[in-house]
């Protein structure tokens, strides 16, 4: 027997196998037969087999990043990584202080602080938002939308006390698993991860101690150990997704000690509700507090936490301070699945937790904002020269005469384009797509960004200049501003005289195609437009035998066709159109530019035609 035949492991394959084997002895002859006692056993031993051996290929698979499909199995494997899955991602919001009173200068915003919106969720809970850390607020001065000066960061949701508090043994890195600390849409109930602190009451103390979503053994942003009297704890989702709780041995961070009682405390989320729009938080004042949990006994933690970092202050005035928000929250995010870790946890590894390379750059906010953005293009100084740069110089020659018009310093104020110089020499420019309707969010990337890229590098963080795509057969020398192409080109799809589908049906398939195509998901930073796949995806619609893109004058009727597609394409940004060009088959972008359809919609820019109109420019619907 062939040493590849006991590869197949097919109910055919094993059949053939054990009749081969049955042949070589003449005692059995029945199996020759079909539908004979011995014949149908041998199909349920193969049967039974090929099950078998179905199952230990998927434990085999099981055991390896690329193919495992369970969720509790692919969360042990990227331990090995050092990867933590994430949870529940809650809305983020960028609060700043308005006109902070004059009293408050130079003291802080306490964690656990919630302020509360008129509006309610599914479940008839008012929206908040929370502090997770101290803020430290400096003067009383108005902060103005876009000043970067008392802007920090506020999460959907409220804190919580989780249940009784735990008993500490006192044990090396004594683990606690919180089985009723989960989020699940079914049940409507979110936990923000990864706010999940412990209180602990150790005598007449009160510490407080905070996660981190690595391993306690090393502190992947200061690349350092923990400290053996640091305060923090592993926190982890565990192969059921149960939240998990580990605290040091006292080399590798403080150990609890016997007799501690932990009292948890975790921030619960509105859900998807919690999303809100630019300007729905306006002046609206805080109040320090964990539900269910003694204010005692918060005042206590805070009280000691912050006399560690600075001078003692006094923390009642939160209801003082007033915040409001110019910008909308982020997008929540559902808990990493199984193929998103099979992609996350390697380059993660791979990265070391550093930012060194355009791609540690690409990987990390990709990774980490992947829910939020469409696509990221990350360059270097030379690149943003090369391309970005060299752009603006030559639209500023072909279409205003200047070298310089596109480089001034008012162009850069007004788009926030910077230019290396002697101290930030090391620029790592990142233009970032968002989905429909949010903005980058700056300052909470450049936050997160700052720990662990080098000192001598500055993230750029920039808007891809954006450039539209309507139908276009003749440009006809028109002005952008004054152009109308919602009269003047069109689509014509040809319509099969023998098709039994109706033009509304083929229309709107048309339609929703083109619309498909231009969505923001299904593109690309500096990517290839190819309209001839657009095309062919047209002209594989059930009863469409031909594609035409028409230009007709209101005044004279005078019609202008050309076969196939063909658009209009040209930049708002900087250039006003003033790039305006006519492209078909394949338009490449530059490598900073993003494609977007005029519209949201296409019908009125489609027209279904029969065959003997089609070659009059006829329309007949």
């Amino acid at each position: 027997m062939a040493r590849r035949d006991y590869l197949r492991f097919d109910a055919f394959s094993i059949k053939r196998l054990i009749e081969q084997k049955l042949s070589e002895n003449t005692d059995f002859t029945d199996h020759i037969y079909p539908g004979s006692d011995l014949s149908i056993f041998i199909d349920v031993v193969s049967y039974a087999f090929e099950i078998l051996q179905y199952y230990i290929n998927q434990a085999g698979s099981e055991t390896v990043v690329e193919d495992a499909q369970f969720y509790e199995n692919m969360n042990r494997l990227v331990k090995f990584l050092d990867y933590n899955p994430d949870g529940y991602g809650t809305s983020t919001v960028d609060l700043v202080l308005n006109g902070v009173p004059e009293n408050l200068n130079n003291t802080v915003l306490p964690p656990y602080s919630t302020l509360t919106l008129d509006d309610l969720d599914e479940n008839g809970n008012p929206i908040t938002f929370s502090t997770t850390d101290y803020f430290y607020m400096y003067d009383d001065r108005t902060v103005q939308a876009g000043d970067a000066f008392n802007i920090f960061p506020a999460y959907n949701g409220s804190w919580y006390l989780y249940e009784d508090p735990l008993v500490a043994e006192g044990t090396p890195f004594e683990t606690f698993v919180l089985d009723n600390l989960f989020s699940e849409a079914e049940s409507k109930s979110y936990t923000a991860w990864p706010f999940v602190h412990a209180i602990i009451r150790r005598g007449n103390e009160f510490l407080t101690y905070k996660p981190v979503t690595n391993s306690l053994f090393i502190d992947p942003i200061g690349q350092r150990t923990y400290n053996s009297n640091e305060r923090l704890f592993e926190l982890r989702l565990d192969e059921f997704k149960r939240t998990t709780m580990k605290f040091g041995d006292g080399i590798y961070s403080e150990q609890l000690q016997q007799g501690d009682l932990i009292y948890v405390i975790y921030l619960k989320s509105n859900g998807p509700d919690g999303q809100i729009s630019a300007n729905a938080i306006t002046n609206r004042t805080f109040k320090t507090e964990v539900k269910g949990l003694d204010s005692n006994i918060l005042r206590l933690a805070i009280e000691e936490d912050y006399s560690n970092l600075v001078n003692e202050t006094d923390l009642s005035i939160t209801d003082s301070i007033k915040a409001s928000n110019f910008a909308p929250s982020s997008l929540p995010y559902a808990e990493e699945t199984v193929d998103e870790i099979r992609t996350s946890a390697p380059n993660h590894f791979r990265t070391g937790g550093k930012l060194i390379t355009q791609n540690d750059f690409d990987f990390y906010i990709r990774n980490n904002y992947f829910r939020d953005i469409v696509d990221v293009k990350v360059m270097n100084n030379w690149e943003y020269l090369g391309s970005f740069l060299k752009w603006l110089y030559q639209s500023g020659i072909d279409y205003k005469g200047s070298r310089t018009f596109y480089l001034s310093n008012s162009l850069k104020a007004t788009y926030g384009y910077e230019f290396a110089d002697a101290c930030d020499f090391n620029n790592v420019y990142a233009w970032i797509q968002m989905k429909t309707g949010f903005p980058i969010p700056k300052q909470n990337i450049i936050r997160k960004t700052t720990p662990l890229k080098a000192l001598t590098s500055e993230l750029v963080l920039l808007d891809p200049i954006l450039v539209n795509f309507v139908p276009c057969a003749v440009n006809n020398g028109y002005d952008i501003k004054n152009w109308d192409p919602d009269n003047e080109n069109y689509i014509e799809v040809k319509l099969d005289p023998a098709t039994s589908e109706s033009p509304q049906k083929i229309l709107n398939r048309v339609n929703s195609i083109l619309i498909t195509f231009f969505t923001y998901e299904n593109q690309r930073i500096g990517g290839t437009i190819d309209f001839d796949n657009l095309q062919s995806q047209i002209l594989g619609i059930i009863g469409v035998i031909g594609i035409k893109t028409v230009y007709r004058n209101k005044e004279t009727g005078r019609t202008v066709s050309t076969n196939g597609l063909k658009f209009a394409q040209w930049t708002t940004t900087i250039l006003n159109g003033a790039d305006l060009k006519l492209v078909n088959g394949q338009a490449t972008l530059e490598d900073f530019m993003f494609p977007s359809a005029l519209e949201n919609t296409f019908i009125n820019r489609l027209k279904v035609i029969t065959e003997a109109a089609y070659n009059s420019n006829e329309v007949e619907y």
